[in-house]
């Protein structure tokens, strides 16, 4: 069995774990296995790009990671859409898959609206280390 992909809200008060359930089901609909990962907020909510994380194996494959970027891009979109009135300037909106039980970050998806196009940024332009960890099983 493949390792599990977990999408983890890192601020439950901008986005709830019920408004994940549509990414949750799009994963799930292209045959991946997803859980829901949790953390307690404690004390004041994160800072405005830490609202979503996405947890994958480090031998995920290119194909899987592409087709999760996908969905996770529809998602937000979605967002973008539901939402428009939330800031008069656009929220960008990242994406950052993280390889290991360290937090090594590997790659950043950034949408600035919902009609963008989704830039894919490579290490070398953000910070590897999130200092972040996964989600207990």
């Amino acid at each position: 069995m493949a390792d599990p992909v977990i999408v983890q809200t890192a601020n439950p008060r901008i986005v709830k774990p019920e408004d994940l359930e549509g990414l949750v089901s799009a994963l799930e609909d292209n045959g991946l296995e997803v859980r829901l990962g949790y953390l307690e907020q404690r004390g004041y909510g994160v800072t405005w790009w830490e609202v979503l994380l996405i947890w994958m194996a480090a031998r995920t494959g290119e194909a899987v990671i592409d087709q999760v970027v996908g969905d996770v891009v529809g998602w937000m979109r979605e967002r973008f859409r539901q939402e428009p009135e939330r800031s008069q300037r656009p929220k960008v909106a990242l994406l950052v898959f993280y390889e290991d039980d360290e937090g090594e970050a590997t790659e950043a998806v950034e949408l600035r609206s919902a009609d963008d196009e989704p830039v894919r940024r490579p290490t070398e332009e953000f910070e590897r280390y999130t200092r972040k960890k996964p989600p207990e099983p």
